[in-house]
């Protein structure tokens, strides 16, 4: 894969490169409000405030905040061994 994006990236040209890989916001400082904002309400309201997100960003409803221990094993051993030695 690495591969793959690495050709595709070379394909492009230094201002397309540029385009992609500083991409920055037009409006840091309204970004980073935006941040304080979302941070000061999961202060605030806890869990609720991250399903109320989880609503209001992805349009689902989450029944828990937390992955079972079993999905988590189930994706570990499913990982090549090499990625995860290196998560590990």
């Amino acid at each position: 894969m690495k591969i793959a994006i690495e050709s595709t990236i070379q394909a492009l040209t230094p201002e397309e490169r540029t385009l992609l890989l500083e991409r920055r916001p037009t409006d840091a400082e309204a970004v980073k409000k935006g941040v304080r904002k979302l941070l000061a309400e999961v202060r605030q309201d806890g869990d609720e405030a991250l399903r109320r997100m989880a609503r209001e960003f992805d349009g689902v409803e989450l029944d828990a905040l937390e992955i079972p221990r079993e999905r988590w094993h189930q994706a570990a051993a499913a990982l090549d061994p090499a990625v995860r030695n290196a998560l590990e």
